[in-house]
């Protein structure tokens, strides 16, 4: 049985390969190959109403975006599922974020840039909806055009299921999507909760320009589960002047080579940013609670790339042996 819905509810899974699965992308860029992203169609059913989606087999929706401008018409978009001549769910634009269960922060709406005076209202949705045989999604106004009142810009990602994957069907009161919510909503606290963590903190120390400090080391089987950074006096240059390398189970190749910035989602640092797996608080503080599993052995460095030197005030790392038997090379 796939689960989608659990799994989002317990990242513990999520290093785990999810076999007998395939993601896919369906929407309004242009399907000749040309350089457009407004019209947003499959066909037309003899009742007027667009189809945006359609898969045969099981399956689930894991995201779906559209951007439209707030002038024009408001579409309903209609979601069947496995065979039903009826819609199981319907939601307009405005309903993103008030319509159990496409509510914050799994779904929601905002107000995007002006555009040659226009507003343009974005909605987007994390909420998994499975299906069992079939699912089409419908919107009952033509989405052409990238002049208001066009704007048909939008998308759906999906997996689909190898054969006969049992599946349960999506169920729109289903409460879990109230604790998927909820557990969102935990933006900056690791959502691992491990109960027998150990933590690894540097103190503070300089790099100076061309230095390479390892940080942390482990020779036994393990997991980190999280990764806190703080640097004195924080400048933007700081997210690409340092520069982070990890080495698990004694690759010959790093496993991650990358500036600080992209390791924790905010590679430019304009902007304070707050995800459930990484985020910072843009005066300097930053996390990473991406789960990185490793089986024999785990070294981490910092390396300052950049013409300065670059006081770290913290550098902290979780790891737990809690989930040895869980990861393992095969899985």
């Amino acid at each position: 049985m796939i689960d989608e819905l659990n799994e989002l509810l317990n990242p513990s899974t999520m290093p785990l390969l999810k076999r007998g699965r395939a993601v896919h992308y369906e929407g309004s860029i242009d399907k000749t190959g040309g350089n457009a992203d407004w019209d947003w169609e499959l066909y037309r059913q003899s009742n007027g109403e667009s189809v945006l989606f359609e898969q045969y087999g099981a399956g689930c929706i894991l995201n779906f975006v559209q951007h439209r401008y707030l002038s024009s018409p408001e579409p309903t978009f209609r979601f069947y599922f496995d065979g039903e001549k009826k819609p199981r769910f319907t939601i307009r634009p405005s309903e993103f974020g008030e319509k159990y269960p496409f509510i914050p922060p799994i779904a929601d709406k905002f107000i995007g840039p002006e555009r040659d005076g226009q507003v343009i209202r974005v909605v987007r949705s994390f909420v998994p909806m499975p299906f069992t045989t079939y699912c089409k999604i419908t919107s009952d106004v033509a989405l052409f055009g990238n002049a208001a009142p066009g704007g048909g810009w939008g998308h759906v990602i999906y997996h689909c299921y190898a054969d006969d994957t049992p599946v349960s069907s999506f169920t729109p009161t289903d409460v879990r999507y109230r604790q998927l919510a909820a557990f969102w909503s935990e933006c900056g606290r690791n959502p691992l909760k491990a109960t027998e963590a150990q933590r690894t903190n540097s103190g503070f120390f300089t790099l100076a320009p061309g230095e390479e400090k390892k940080f942390f080391s482990d020779d036994c089987a393990g997991t980190v589960t999280a990764l806190r950074l703080r640097t004195e006096n924080f400048d933007r240059t700081h997210l690409k002047d340092l520069f982070l390398r990890a080495r698990f189970d004694g690759h010959g190749k790093e496993d991650l080579a990358l500036p600080v910035g992209c390791l924790f989602g905010n590679e430019l640092g304009y902007h304070r940013v707050s995800y459930l797996f990484s985020g910072g608080d843009g005066e300097g503080g930053f996390y990473c609670f991406f789960p990185m599993p490793y089986f024999s052995s785990a070294e981490f460095s910092l390396e300052n790339r950049g013409g300065a030197p670059i006081g770290i005030e913290e550098l902290t790392v979780e790891h737990t042996r809690e989930y040895n038997r869980l990861y393992t090379p095969e899985s």
